[in-house]
């Protein structure tokens, strides 16, 4: 190889090192920034769905003349309170008590002429129709002895609201609530009225920094 043929030689391998080296295009722009929430507005969309029962139309449990707990009919009072129903809450608390199966509250309800919904048999769908209405549900726990009112339900999260503790609400796995719920009978039954809707808020632009 003569020098002139060596230096060409040199200058197209340097060249094609060069072009495979370099981006084929304008390099990539910076991803984006992501949009930023504050945290109080999460805390409102996280509470969206939960149906916050106020703690001056909870009751607790009471005893009914055989020397039963009325749980059953407890989780109901509470959901007509929340329903504004108030007057059948009141009338019901005072007109009936002790344990409940679904068919003799389906008929205590028909005869009240009451509009409800159900289901016997495990339907998760009823469970998250009654949240996404913010209408709530009480469901049957404990293999089938006691009732509770559910008043939340995400994708990890069920939200129970206990009458025999009112004051608080509590938090199980979903799953665990659902595995549970469904091996104590799978009942579950809500009114059907008018929930009251979320809490209003309002997202106000941001003032403009100080030149």
């Amino acid at each position: 190889m003569t020098p002139v043929q060596r230096a060409l030689f040199v200058s197209l391998l340097t060249s094609g090192i060069a072009a495979v080296a370099a981006p084929p295009g304008p390099a990539a722009p910076p991803a984006a920034t992501l949009l930023h929430v504050a945290p109080a507005v999460r805390r409102i969309v996280r509470t969206l769905r939960l149906i916050d029962i106020p703690r001056a139309w909870r009751r607790r449990n009471w005893t009914g003349d055989r020397g039963q707990g009325s749980c059953v009919h407890a989780a109901l009072v509470h959901l007509w309170h929340w329903q504004g129903r108030h007057d059948l809450a009141d009338a019901w608390a005072a007109s009936y008590g002790n344990g409940e199966t679904a068919a003799g509250l389906a008929a205590k309800l028909d005869r009240a002429g009451a509009r409800y919904a159900e289901t016997r048999a495990g339907d998760e769908g009823f469970l998250e129709w009654a949240i996404r209405t913010r209408r709530g549900a009480a469901v049957v726990v404990q293999n089938g002895a006691h009732m509770v009112n559910l008043v939340g339900l995400d994708w990890n999260v069920a939200h129970i609201l206990d009458s025999n503790f009112p004051e608080r609400i509590q938090r199980r796995p979903r799953e665990e609530f659902l595995r549970e719920w469904k091996q104590s009978g799978g009942w579950a039954v809500t009114p059907v009225e008018t929930p009251p809707p979320p809490e209003p808020w309002i997202v106000r632009e941001a003032a403009s920094p100080a030149r």
